[in-house]
């Protein structure tokens, strides 16, 4: 049996520990500069470096003969989120999205693991907690860099408000204030020196950017943290603490006054001048703190002074806030705006409860185990109740229920439970006030990430689940090298079962890195293809597109244009076996129903084309061009059949382009007058019968000899439509229904015209004139 030695403080330092330390540190640092660390490229090559700490990791607990891995309830439940992600993954909306989520939580999973492991002492954590602080630093001063043109970053800044490398200024805020707490922290343990007055600098300009990113959730979050946070100190840091804030808030309130506007005017040196400003303030700020204790006041009379000042700046800015003639005062115009624009009849709030309540759906109907990963990016257009784009819940817990199901959100609400419990534990009963603080300051960084979620999609980016997830494992890891929960192995045990520890590291470890190298070239070598397959070398484009799809087998994408590329080589038994492919993996993806529609009916198979095409409705029935795509190719149906002579066979399909007009009407009927309103059009308007739905169901309505909705129908089109060729048919089609009813006058006129457009107009319309309808 297994000899665990107690009393351990610390595992032996060496050169593994060194480099795995070393390298988390940078697996904590670098996320945000990398787009959020939003889209999976980014996220798989961070999993494949995360797979390396953690190989390294393994090395340097089994040379000081430590097996440990999952001891107590937190840890377990951090591993289930990713079995459950895995579980879910087998019955999946969309199997490769299912993947990336693994690929997240597996990610997820390792911070949190790496954190609670290598961390043996205070300085540890500090360190750790470093590499996340100065990395929110980088990101606030990147914010304020973009916007006022010292650097380029997409989408940097927009609208008046700081996106700064996070692209998305919800999430920059929740980010950022996640972080200011690690930063009072990390100011409230250093008592002199230059480090005070960085931190105090490196504060202020976290809750200024929080400020300028004009975020209404982080604007009603962070108040009911900080009032938690405040509660939760201990009395020998409450004064200096609560000093510190109202000075770095008087400092983010006096250049946020100005910074905005200037920036929006592009003037960007006076921008800057206000920046430096508010920096003067929180350094004064910190100056006066400092020389406090030679004053020689009681804590209760500086927390009096201090707590005036903060009331006067609560005062002013309810003052201002309270009027409505846009009176002047200490916030700027633009965060006024955002703060009495907070009302539930905001377009944007309804929005939200209507992808919630549409999430819910996905909830009734997969409950257990849910839709698997990306279950809402993939469905939300099958489930949406009106017309809207987003791809996120704007609600992480509901958006993880229509994921794994209700067993997942339990998983993950027991995950929260666990890590509470280990907060209550260390901070209760510990009697170091600093290390009390510490684990404070760290759930409050949690709780204001946990919260946020409620209200958005922050902890889509992984670089914000990063910093949460590491709060989670920093808390494990303080709680482990506090009660010494090593297992440490005898000489003897140890040889028995190294190899098997040896080998499972390596195995994961070399697994993952090469599952996750597979997918980035697969990546590569999709994006080659597409390149040569618009300059027309197919036979090239195919190699990439092959070796694309053999190393990504589930992605709907690379099998969908692999199809595409085996028609324009004629290989039509491969175009039809990857098409199937395609539609296996991503079931409720219109667009590769489009795809396997068009190649199904090339191939001679009309009734799996149009099942595909019908599915492409269905997964997207908000959209005209899946509309335009059915009617169409059931007119086209109909059509062939009725010139060959199949007279039941196209009357039973050109019913169903007539069909398609009251369809869309029925669908739109159950959208209300609201959901018209907030209808995101963009380049997709409202769900109308367009004029080329128009077209052919008017063109199958005189086949089937009804010429009043014909003439209608079909005049319209002709009328409306933009497209050449479709005015080219409409017209035709017109001519030979005038032809058919003997209408000199307009026959004349629309030969006139027809003729313009196209030489062989006449004769068309003599060749169709002859066909008898139905």
């Amino acid at each position: 049996m297994a000899k665990v030695k107690q009393g351990i403080s610390t595992l032996r330092e060496n050169g593994y520990k060194i480099v795995a330390f070393w390298g988390l540190a940078v697996l904590l640092f670098y996320p945000p500069f990398f787009r959020g660390l939003f889209f999976q490229g980014e996220q798989q090559w961070t999993l494949g470096f995360a797979a390396i700490v953690f190989a390294v990791t393994w090395l340097w607990k089994l040379s000081c003969r430590e097996v440990s891995f999952l001891q107590k309830p937190v840890d377990f439940f951090a591993l289930a989120l990713v079995l459950v992600y895995l579980v879910a993954a087998f019955g999946a909306a969309n199997a490769r999205l299912a993947v990336a989520e693994i690929i997240k939580y597996g990610l997820y999973f390792m911070v949190f693991w790496l954190t609670s492991q290598l961390v043996q002492n205070r300085r540890d954590v500090k360190t750790l907690l470093h590499a996340l602080y100065i990395a929110g630093e980088g990101v606030a001063l990147a914010g304020v860099m973009c916007a006022s043109g010292l650097i380029e970053i997409k989408d940097g800044f927009l609208g008046g408000r700081i996106y700064s490398t996070m692209q998305y200024p919800n999430a920059l805020a929740s980010y950022l204030t996640a972080l200011s707490f690690v930063g009072i922290y990390l100011w409230a343990s250093k008592k002199s020196g230059v480090l005070p007055c960085l931190y105090a600098v490196g504060n202020y300009l976290m809750l200024l950017i929080v400020i300028a990113t004009g975020s209404r959730g982080g604007l009603l979050v962070y108040p009911v943290v900080l009032l938690v946070f405040f509660l939760g100190l201990g009395r020998s840091y409450r004064v200096p603490i609560f000093c510190h804030y109202v000075f770095i808030l008087a400092g983010a309130f006096i250049a946020n006054h100005k910074l905005i506007p200037m920036l929006v005017a592009k003037e960007y040196g006076t921008a800057w001048l206000w920046v430096f400003i508010g920096m003067l303030v929180a350094l004064v700020g910190q100056g006066i703190i400092m020389m406090l204790p030679r004053l020689k006041l009681s804590k209760r009379v500086i927390g009096l002074i201090v707590g005036l000042i903060f009331v006067a700046l609560l005062g002013g800015a309810w003052f201002q806030l309270s009027q409505t003639d846009g009176a002047k005062g200490i916030l700027s115009e633009q965060l006024v705006r955002r703060i009495t624009s907070i009302n539930l009849e905001d377009a944007n709030v309804q929005g939200r409860f209507h992808f919630w309540q549409d999430a819910m759906k996905i909830v009734k109907d997969h409950p257990v185990f849910g839709f698997g990963g990306g279950a809402f990016e993939e469905t939300f257009r099958y489930y949406q109740s009106y017309f809207y784009s987003s791809t996120q819940v704007h609600n992480h817990y509901i958006q993880m229920w229509t994921e794994v199901g209700t067993v997942g959100i339990l998983i993950f609400i027991g995950l929260w439970a666990f890590y509470k419990l280990t907060v209550w534990r260390l901070w209760w009963k510990g009697k170091d006030k600093e290390n009390n603080l510490l684990v404070w300051s760290m759930f409050a960084a949690a709780i204001s990430l946990g919260l946020h979620a409620f209200l958005d999609f922050d902890l889509s980016l992984s670089s914000i689940m990063i910093v949460l997830f590491a709060m989670f494992g920093l808390t494990r890891g303080i709680e482990r090298y506090t009660n010494r929960e090593y297992k440490m192995l005898d000489g003897t045990t140890f040889d028995g079962v190294k190899w098997f520890y040896y080998g499972g590291a390596i195995v994961i470890s070399f697994g993952v890195i090469i599952y996750m190298f597979m997918l980035s070239s697969a990546f590569t070598e999709a994006r080659t293809a597409s390149q040569i397959y618009r300059e027309g070398n197919f036979p090239k484009a195919r190699v990439h597109f092959e070796k694309a799809v053999s190393r990504d087998r589930l992605n709907a994408e690379y099998l969908a244009s692999l199809a595409g590329t085996y028609m324009k080589l004629g290989e039509k038994d491969k175009a039809l076996e990857t098409i199937e492919k395609a539609q296996a993996v991503a079931p409720y993806n219109p667009q590769v129903m489009g795809d396997a529609a068009g190649i199904y009916l090339s191939l001679g198979k009309i009734n799996e084309g149009l099942i595909s095409s019908e599915r492409a409705v269905k997964n997207f029935p908000f959209n005209t061009y899946y509309w335009e795509g059915l009617t169409y190719r059931y007119f086209v149906v109909g059509y062939q059949a009725w010139t060959n002579g199949k007279g039941a066979e196209a009357k039973e399909m050109l019913a169903k382009a007539v069909e398609v007009p009251a369809r869309i009407d029925t669908k739109m009927s159950t959208v209300t007058e609201q959901y018209r309103k907030m209808w995101k059009t963009g380049s997709l308007g409202l769900l109308e019968v367009s004029p080329a739905i128009k077209l052919y169901s008017g063109v199958a309505s005189y086949i089937l000899s009804d010429y009043s909705t014909a003439e209608a129908y079909v005049k319209e089109a002709y009328e409306k439509v933009t497209d050449e060729q479709y005015k080219i048919e409409a017209a035709m089609w017109l001519a030979v229904l005038y032809s058919k009813e003997k209408r000199g006058e307009e026959l004349s006129q629309i030969m006139t015209e027809g003729n313009k457009l196209n030489k062989n107009f006449e004769q068309n319309v003599l060749d169709l004139s002859k066909l008898e309808t139905l």
